[in-house]
């Protein structure tokens, strides 16, 4: 009895291993964004908050900060980077992003925004210029 269990045991771990699915493809490499953050003269902004939404949520609630997926605030070099999450690539296809930030300029409140599609794997690049 002892044999016959042993026996099964070792069919199903070897039956167990033999099923693992792995992903050798490209594809598994982080999905990023790197916004860059510009005055009028050109010249980097540092500490500087760049929020993220989903195409869905830019679409029914704008660029309001409280509905933001992401927020990044750029480095000594201007620059924000934002890791998009693999799950929401698992059915496959491209996805849509904004960025924005929110600023006063001369008194004046002011926003701009960057959009871009990705695929999973991707690094993309944008620039927010607050002029």
């Amino acid at each position: 009895m002892k044999y016959c269990f042993s026996i099964l045991l070792a069919f199903l771990l070897l039956f167990s291993i033999s099923c693992k699915k792995t992903d050798n493809s490209s594809s598994n490499s982080e999905t990023k964004v790197n916004v860059t953050v510009k005055d009028g003269t050109g010249a980097t902004q540092s500490n500087v908050t760049v929020y993220q939404v989903d195409e869905g949520t830019y679409n029914s609630f704008g660029t309001d900060p409280f509905y933001s997926q992401q927020q990044s605030i750029t480095a000594s070099n201007g620059v924000s980077t934002f890791v998009i999450d693999p799950i929401y690539f698992n059915t496959g296809g491209q996805k849509s992003y904004y960025f924005f930030i929110k600023y006063s300029l001369s008194g004046v409140n002011k926003t701009k925004v960057f959009g871009t599609t990705l695929s999973k794997g991707e690094t993309k690049w944008g620039e927010l210029i607050m002029d």
